[in-house]
């Protein structure tokens, strides 16, 4: 008589959330704390990245090119927007980064943030704001 073996068992299949990109954004923060503006990485080796940058590299992305564009717009339609809406979120994302660029916080959001013991307004906070303010 041949002695036989049972096969093993599969191992259950778990289900995979994928990370939101307001939490992406604040992961590539940590990877990139200098925020950085009209570029999407700053220099090799200075740890400067735009919110679009920031975001590719939560997502697990080390492309410098232009790949954090089509890196953030994929990620973008796995939580359920059409291309359309994907590319509108990136250039909103964009322009609020460069926007608060150029004006930075004002006065008025500074002493606020002072006065309340609120975090100093930031770039990589305007943008996660608006990304969770969409449900992302």
């Amino acid at each position: 008589m041949v002695d036989t073996i049972a096969a093993p068992t599969a191992a259950p299949v778990e289900a995979v959330t994928p990370i939101k990109p307001s939490e992406a954004l604040r992961l590539g923060r940590v990877l990139y704390p200098v925020e950085g503006f009209v570029t999407c990485f700053g220099p090799e080796g200075s740890h400067q990245a735009c919110a679009i940058g920031a975001m590719a590299a939560g997502f697990g992305s080390a492309d410098r090119g232009l790949m954090p564009y089509t890196t953030v717009t994929r990620r973008l339609m796995d939580f359920g927007r059409s291309f359309a809406e994907a590319n509108r979120i990136v250039d909103d994302v964009w322009h609020i980064n460069d926007a608060f660029a150029h004006r930075g916080p004002s006065i008025r959001e500074r002493f606020r943030a002072w006065r309340t013991g609120a975090p100093r307004p930031t770039a990589t906070r305007e943008v996660a704001a608006y990304l969770e303010g969409l449900g992302l």
